[in-house]
């Protein structure tokens, strides 16, 4: 079994309670639980102790600095420089306009978003880039999560995916 958390508009810590008490109280066996959050503006240690914590726990975490959209745009392009959330949204915008995708503007709450990415990107490759991006970090000294910028470990969860699919 396989069950992912959202964050439901939840800090990282608070997501992270929050799947410990689902798991804690539910008769469903859970065989992997994946907490998916992103840095957003949380500061560095609460977002580096919900990871901890995650982990102590024996769930897996997809996490993104500063933002999911770094996952999606690692799809079209390779970027090893710090990005905020807005600047990749424009550049996932300036990607469909190139490919003719929705209307060429990249929306937040696509409901579609998986199968544009399939479909126009190269998931492949993404998992390439973010496992580069984290050994970039890492021979560079730097294992705190929240200095990672830019980074995710989302490509764990989209390689764990595939194994379902």
């Amino acid at each position: 079994n396989l069950n992912i958390i959202l964050g439901a508009g939840r800090n990282t810590e608070g997501l992270v309670n929050y799947a410990e008490y689902i798991a804690n109280r539910t008769t469903n066996y859970y065989g992997k639980i994946w907490v998916i959050f992103d840095k957003d503006d949380f500061d560095d240690g609460q977002f580096n102790r919900a990871i901890e914590k995650a982990h102590k726990n024996g769930y897996n975490v997809g996490w993104s600095n500063e933002s999911i959209e770094l996952w999606f745009l690692l799809h079209f392009e390779f970027l090893n420089t710090a990005i905020s959330r807005e600047q990749c949204c424009q550049k996932l915008s300036e990607h469909f306009r190139c490919n003719g995708i929705a209307d060429g503007k990249y929306n937040k709450n696509a409901k579609n978003i998986f199968f544009i990415l399939d479909e126009y990107g190269n998931i492949e490759q993404a998992i390439k880039w973010s496992e580069k991006l984290l050994d970039m970090h890492r021979k560079g000294g730097n294992c705190s999560p929240a200095k990672m910028k830019p980074a995710t470990t989302l490509h764990e969860l989209v390689s764990e995916l595939k194994n379902y699919i």
